[in-house]
């Protein structure tokens, strides 16, 4: 009974590369996970790995790291859409092809207190004696 020794191996080699193909497909579905293709406004071009399930604001946190280009002075722009912070990347279908253009962010009121301090103070006596 040798011949059947050997279907039974050969069933096995089988069984094993289907479990390897289902397994595979399961991983790809759970989070879709590519490289997105970022346009920035000073002429950088860069692919930044980001899942579906990423929020835009994780993805201009890599652009921050990948561009140097602070996520809070990022405006991005997909297919002309605005991206929302707080959104997930899968609910504007990023896709392989189209780059997320990243726009210099204009007219954002920065803190008070931080303008006051780029501007030169009011002149004050110098001459005056630090006191003690």
């Amino acid at each position: 009974g040798k011949s059947r020794g050997r279907g039974e191996s050969e069933g096995v080699v089988g069984s094993i590369e289907l479990d390897c193909g289902s397994f595979s497909g399961l991983v790809r579905r759970r989070v879709m996970v590519g490289l997105v293709k970022v346009k920035c406004y000073n002429g950088q071009m860069f692919d930044v790995e980001c899942a579906d399930s990423d929020s835009v604001a994780e993805l201009q946190a890599k652009i921050e790291s990948a561009s140097g280009i602070a996520a809070d002075r990022q405006t991005l722009m997909f297919k002309g859409k605005m991206l929302e912070g707080e959104s997930a990347l899968s609910t504007y279908g990023l896709s392989d092809g189209e780059p997320v253009v990243v726009v210099r962010r204009i007219g954002v009121p920065s803190k008070p207190s931080e303008k006051k301090a780029t501007e030169p103070s009011p002149p004050t006596p110098a001459s005056a004696p630090a006191g003690g």
